[in-house]
């Protein structure tokens, strides 16, 4: 009897102890499920160290080997005269820099410059030191020109813009080419803004890549073939 009481006081006793610091015993498994969770967030906190340094290697082999890229925006002829003109500038300032200008034209017409040193230009009165990256990044952007264009014989403001963008360049590119039998170009009336010009003509361009089967259409502009290069 007395052994029966000592059992029923200890289990008392261990069950107040269990509720009142909410201590259990935990499953052998538990353990392993905690070693994997472990396992699995030093992975990925290594990982993550790796891409890190990958970046920052490439950032540091490629900081003179920049591509800037130009695409005309909202302003029909007069935008594509801004961006060669904005290309051409920056051409110019690369070269008068010593500095290796290699001009490209896929997509968008785009400059790859390049220099074996950093540059050493002035500043504030000042002789500063200087990667081509650094130099152009606050570049990117869209540049807006108001102006008179040549072709108007109203003498108008108009006011057009270009797109920049600045990107590392890396040196070797995969080449993607597209076969103009592989498109399939068709019209279409416009639904943008236009007055009476839109239910006129057709100046709307849909382009279909046959291969793929991608599909991309334009109706910015009013001529089809400003569509067609954008």
């Amino acid at each position: 009897m007395k052994k029966l009481l000592f059992f029923f006081y200890c289990y008392i006793w261990f069950d107040l102890f269990v509720h009142v610091s909410n201590f259990y015993i935990k499953p052998k498994n538990y353990y392993t499920h905690k070693a994997e969770r472990t396992k699995k967030s030093v992975l990925k906190r290594y990982s993550f160290q790796l891409y890190n340094k990958k970046q920052t290697d490439l950032y540091n082999d490629n900081k003179n080997f920049i591509r800037i890229e130009f695409r005309p925006g909202v302003g029909g002829e007069e935008a594509f005269t801004w961006s060669k003109e904005l290309l051409n500038t920056y051409k110019l300032f690369a070269e008068r820099n010593k500095c290796k200008v290699e001009k490209i034209q896929d997509i968008s017409d785009s400059l790859v410059i390049s220099s074996k040193e950093n540059l050493r230009i002035i500043k504030e009165d000042k002789q500063i030191e200087i990667n081509l990256y650094d130099l152009f990044k606050n570049e990117s952007g869209i540049h807006q020109v108001k102006r008179i264009p040549k072709n108007d014989s109203k003498n108008r403001i108009h006011s057009s813009t270009a797109t920049v963008a600045i990107f590392f360049h890396k040196k070797e590119e995969p080449k993607y080419e597209i076969n103009l039998k592989d498109l399939k170009i068709s019209t279409f009336r416009s639904s943008k803004p236009g007055g009476q010009n839109v239910n006129k003509i057709e100046s709307g361009v849909c382009i279909l890549h046959k291969p793929t089967g991608i599909q991309t259409e334009c109706q910015e502009e009013r001529l089809i073939y400003i569509c067609t290069q954008i």
